[in-house]
């Protein structure tokens, strides 16, 4: 569970799918481990972004959302499970059942980065760019290690009109192991 959580961070599409791996293989292990259901739902949500095979995008949300749904069954506080039902909603283009998610997941876990980061992405994408750079920071206070995390505040702050701010985090996404063709700013 630990190496898949490891491995997710990085993302990519190989990483992402070891990091399936790694979770399926500490589920074996133990069904009952709402974690590693609420981590594979994660690594399923995200890997819509990543791959490469025509039509794989569509089948990673119903996997995530079992996933997350599975975790909640067995511990239904999990921030992370609702996050991942967050982002499926504003896939979905459902915003405000997503963004209600996205606050649910935060008042459960307010120490966990990744329904910070989410968030941001769905408050940039509607125009709240303020709110956006808000959960931004904060994500990135939670997992000042993340290259993805990091690279979201670049984003934002690009988007805010800070060009500065925005090239430190792309630097900081860079070195942290993101690759420069996905961090989305020329530096």
């Amino acid at each position: 569970y630990l190496q898949g959580r490891a491995v997710w961070k990085k993302r990519g599409e190989a990483n992402l799918k070891r990091a399936i791996e790694l979770y399926q293989s500490a589920l074996a292990r133990d069904p009952a481990f709402a974690r590693a259901h609420a981590a594979l739902a994660s690594a399923y949500v995200v890997m819509a972004g990543y791959t490469k095979e025509p039509g794989d995008e569509k089948k990673f949300n119903p996997l995530a959302e079992t996933s997350a749904r599975q975790a909640l069954v067995l511990e239904p506080n999990i921030g992370e499970a609702h996050a991942v039902l967050a982002q499926i909603n504003a896939d979905r283009g459902d915003f405000l059942d997503a963004e209600s998610g996205f606050f649910f997941a935060i008042s459960l876990e307010p120490n966990e980065p990744t329904p910070h980061q989410w968030y941001s992405l769905l408050l940039a994408q509607v125009g709240r760019t303020g709110a956006a750079l808000e959960q931004a920071r904060r994500a990135q206070e939670l997992d000042p290690t993340s290259p993805v995390v990091a690279a979201n505040l670049a984003n934002v702050y690009l988007m805010v009109g800070d060009d500065e701010q925005a090239l430190r985090f792309n630097r900081l996404a860079v070195d942290l192991g993101i690759s420069k063709k996905n961090s989305g700013i020329e530096a």
